[in-house]
């Protein structure tokens, strides 16, 4: 499993972002894979793009270590059936995790929320890269960036 995290220039909120999670990383998706695809919930709503110039020059690759084929093949599953349910990206959601107010349902989110809530559906609770978050999902870029169960892969996109 890979997951993307841009340290910063992605979008107008990255100062933000780093501002409230005092620290690098403004936004968080999934590769699919096909090492082409980004999967991501970002405005208006979840969806999959290619890999542009920019993305390749920017965000960071992380292997997520000790996922299993059955697993790879179930996280497919799910970005197609969220894509499907078409889950809305929410800026209020933002402002949410930044007063620690809680979400209002699960068909809005913000990036990292959205990464965190697809781990939680396949993987393990030994398996998550966070624990211990006052909700499962309330993790922010740089949450995720500085996990120790998340491993850089140096240039994989370049």
């Amino acid at each position: 499993m890979k997951i993307l995290i841009w340290p910063g220039h992605h979008d107008p909120l990255d100062g933000l972002i780093k501002l409230f999670t005092h620290g690098r990383g403004s936004h968080a998706a999934f590769l699919r894979d096909d090492d082409r695809t980004i999967h991501e919930a970002f405005w208006p709503r979840v969806h999959d793009r290619m890999v542009m110039p920019h993305d390749r020059r920017v965000a960071e690759v992380y292997v997520l270590a000790n996922v299993g084929e059955q697993q790879h093949a179930l996280f497919e599953k799910v970005f197609d059936h969220n894509l499907n349910a078409r889950i809305e990206y929410s800026v209020a959601d933002l402002f949410r995790y930044a007063l620690n107010r809680p979400s209002r349902d699960e068909h809005h989110t913000f990036c990292s929320r959205y990464v965190m809530h697809c781990l939680r559906r396949v993987l393990h609770p030994l398996q998550m890269p966070l624990c211990r978050l006052p909700d499962g999902d309330w993790a922010s870029p740089r949450d995720l960036r500085i996990s120790p169960a998340l491993h850089l892969l140096k240039g994989y996109l370049r």
